[in-house]
C-alpha cells in the first residue's frame, strides 16, 4: 500500500479538536502533572479543586466494550472508567491523518500518550491496553480482537443511525 499524503489544514475553527500542537517532552511533562495530582516538580500547576473536578464524573454513562473496562462517564475534558479494577482517566481523538490517546491511572502513578498516523482507529486504545496490562502485571488478553470488533460495531451502528441509505463500506474500517 502506498502512503497517502494528507495536507495540513488550518484547524483554528475546530476548537479543541486537533488544536493541541506540542512535542513528546511537553506532553510527557503535562501527563506527569496530571499523574501527580496537578503538581509538577512539587509546584501546583493545576489547582487541587480543579484537578479533583476534572477527574470526577460530571456526566454519567456506565457502559463498556468488555467485562474488563467499565466507563463511568465524563469529567472535565476526560473520559473516566474502571480498567480491570484501576481508576482510569483518558481522552483520545483523531483528525486529518492523526490519532491519539492520553491515559493515566492516578492511583497507580501510571500514564502514557500514544500517537499514530491514521484516522479514527482503535489502535491507540489497543496499544494502551496491552502496555497497561504489562505494567500492572495483569494476565494477557486479546485486546486487538476485542477492540477491533467493538470499533466495527460502533462504525456499523453509526452508519445505520446517521447514514441509513449509504453503502456498508461508507465509513472507514468497516469490513
Amino acid at each position: 500500500m502506498n502512503p497517502i499524503e494528507i495536507p495540513f489544514v488550518n484547524s483554528d475553527n475546530t476548537g479543541p479538536c486537533g488544536s493541541i500542537n506540542s512535542n513528546a517532552k511537553d506532553i510527557a511533562n503535562w501527563l506527569i502533572t496530571w499523574i501527580n495530582g496537578g503538581k509538577y516538580k512539587n509546584r501546583a500547576i493545576i489547582p487541587s479543586s480543579i484537578y479533583k473536578q476534572s477527574i470526577a464524573t460530571q456526566w454519567g454513562n456506565a457502559t463498556g466494550p468488555s467485562n474488563k473496562i467499565h466507563y463511568l462517564g465524563y469529567g472535565l475534558g476526560w473520559n473516566l472508567g474502571i480498567y480491570q479494577g484501576h481508576y482510569s482517566v483518558f481522552h483520545g481523538g483523531a483528525t486529518d491523518g492523526f490519532a491519539s490517546l492520553v491515559l493515566f491511572l492516578p492511583s497507580d502513578s501510571l500514564g502514557m500518550a500514544i500517537f499514530i498516523n491514521s484516522r479514527t482507529s482503535p489502535v491507540p486504545m489497543i496499544i494502551a491496553n496491552h502496555i497497561t496490562d504489562k505494567l500492572l502485571g495483569l494476565p494477557y488478553y486479546d485486546w486487538s480482537t476485542n477492540q477491533i470488533n467493538a470499533f466495527k460495531n460502533q462504525q456499523k451502528n453509526t452508519k445505520l443511525i446517521f447514514y441509513p441509505k449509504a453503502p456498508l463500506n461508507f465509513l472507514p474500517h468497516i469490513a
